[in-house]
């Protein structure tokens, strides 16, 4: 009996030593992933830590800007005069004293802002379309000059026009209707040099132009829904277009100089695929030269 009992004894104990180590292997792995969560914590906080650092940077360092710089205020808009584009720039000094002048500065140009009100002075300079514009305000004074950067001005950021299209009797007549998306578009859109569509074929070779023809829109969408311009064109689609095996169309605007051309608003193909309208289309800005 006795030799009986000695091997089952030794297994009992054998299992007991395997589960013991086990159980020391497993403690050990729980302690490396607490450890590890612990780091990917910390490495959080860290994150989040830079984070409220760099953005509590960049608040002291406007605070900064607006204490050192000589203005209250500054504003730009675009103004359309004499069929010429420019940049309207209003200033609100911080201090005024007697026999301060003003001037905004873009390369070359420089223009004396005059005084509209008891706090605001005006410059207006031409547009340049090309590239951003880096516009200066300089402060001559008694005791010598001051100058000061403002943000720079490009065209995109004043002129932004959405376009919505439909085809109807089947398909040979498009509808397009354009809003203008800021004040400043409004006057873009209100006497256009040109407005007209563009045929591609299917490698993008431009087939022919075709005028739009402006119509009363007839549907409940009106300028006050918008707050600024609005109008509607249509245009017939010639028949020969429909024996090509595929086309697309562009809308195409001009004035002031501007191009503005729309992706693709309108396509066909004998396949039976095709686009019959866009809603909220964009445009690409163009400068003629």
């Amino acid at each position: 009996m006795e030799n009986g009992k000695k091997p089952s004894a030794l297994m009992a104990i054998g299992i007991i030593l395997l589960l013991l180590g086990n159980t020391v292997i497993l403690w050990s792995k729980m302690e490396h992933l607490e450890n590890e969560l612990l780091n990917v914590r910390n490495s959080i906080s860290s994150i989040s830590f830079g984070n409220d650092t760099y953005g509590m940077e960049q608040r002291i360092m406007e605070e900064i800007r607006k204490e050192a710089s000589i203005l209250e205020s500054s504003e730009t808009a675009l103004a359309f005069r004499n069929n010429k584009l420019q940049v309207k720039v209003s200033l609100v000094p911080k201090v005024l004293n007697e026999g301060d002048t003003f001037y905004v500065v873009s390369g070359y140009e420089k223009v004396e802002a005059r005084k509209i009100d008891e706090v605001t002075f005006v410059a207006s300079l031409a547009m340049n379309t090309k590239k951003p514009m880096e516009l200066y305000v300089v402060t001559e004074t008694q005791e010598g000059t001051i100058q000061e950067k403002l943000p720079e001005v490009y065209l995109e950021q004043f002129l932004s026009v959405n376009l919505w299209s439909s085809s109807i009797h089947e398909e040979r007549t498009l509808q397009l209707e354009l809003s203008a998306a800021m004040e400043e578009s409004s006057a873009f859109l209100e006497e256009l040099d040109e407005a007209k569509v563009r045929v591609y074929d299917r490698i993008g070779k431009e087939i022919m132009e075709i005028p739009l023809e402006e119509k009363d829109p007839n549907n409940s969408l009106k300028e006050e829904d918008f707050g600024f311009k609005y109008s509607a064109f249509e245009v017939n689609l010639p028949d020969e277009l429909f024996d090509m095996e595929y086309f697309n169309v562009k809308a195409v605007l001009k004035n002031y100089g501007i191009t503005m051309v729309s992706d693709e608003i309108f396509s066909f193909s004998k396949d039976g695929s095709a686009l019959e309208g866009v809603g909220g289309s964009g445009f690409q800005i163009f400068y003629d030269n």
